[in-house]
């Protein structure tokens, strides 16, 4: 993972740098949404897998 490319992406959106602790917690959010949908779609392949049986 590129922190330096990421903290760029986060300044350009800001009037001030962005500290570690607010990159740790952007990437942890992403890192919990990345988790979400991979639930989501884990629960999607295993109903049209059931669909598919039927």
């Amino acid at each position: 993972m590129n922190y330096q490319k990421i903290r760029k992406q986060l300044e350009a959106g800001t009037e001030r740098p962005v500290s570690d602790r607010q990159l740790l917690s952007v990437i942890g959010v992403a890192l919990f949404d990345i988790g979400e949908s991979l639930d989501h779609i884990e629960i999607m392949l295993e109903q049209l897998m059931k669909d598919d049986t039927r």
